[in-house]
């Protein structure tokens, strides 16, 4: 799910801050610290507001605005409306991370042997390992909204494998 990232001015000095003899210091450290991608210099600091409008719908059915991505990961915005219940899922080759933002759910994981269903809140951080198989629903009186770290990047909705269901959804 990558952002499309701006392309930096031709001659990069409306991105860089400093004074005097510096400034010239760091153009050169600041080409240094840029990455090319398809023919075109792309500014290594990425900065972004998080939008209203829905940028994807996951594999599993939730919400997906996009924030950042770099080289070795990327991070997004989820939500799951109220009342919502996603498709169980597994990554074939990615790990992420979790943090939750608001409202109240439940994640069930299962990864081998290992199961378990945690009750999810404002604060509430968890790991999703790679082949985990893992579904979320939320619980609450208002939209479940979290924000997950994806490494390496994610590489595209064919990722996700559908697994059997924990608990029921619309498409069943």
């Amino acid at each position: 799910m990558p952002v499309a990232p701006k392309a930096a001015s031709p001659d990069h000095s409306s991105n860089i801050v400093g004074k005097g003899s510096n400034r010239s210091k760091r153009s050169s450290e600041h080409l240094a610290n840029c990455e090319l991608q398809k023919g075109k210099v792309i500014l290594a600091f990425k900065t972004k507001i998080l939008g209203r409008d829905i940028d994807v719908i996951a594999p599993d059915g939730s919400e997906i605005r996009l924030l950042a991505e770099m080289q070795n990961g990327s991070f997004v915005h989820c939500t799951l409306p109220v009342g919502g219940v996603s498709k169980a899922v597994q990554h074939k080759t990615i790990e992420e991370i979790w943090f939750f933002l608001d409202g109240e759910g439940e994640v069930w994981r299962e990864l081998g042997e290992d199961s378990e269903t945690v009750t999810v809140r404002t604060g509430t951080t968890l790991t999703i390992p790679t082949g985990a198989h893992f579904q979320f629903r939320n619980i609450g009186e208002q939209p479940l909204r979290f924000v997950i770290a994806t490494m390496p990047p994610w590489p595209g909705e064919a990722e996700a494998v559908r697994v059997p269901d924990h608990w029921p959804t619309q498409d069943g």
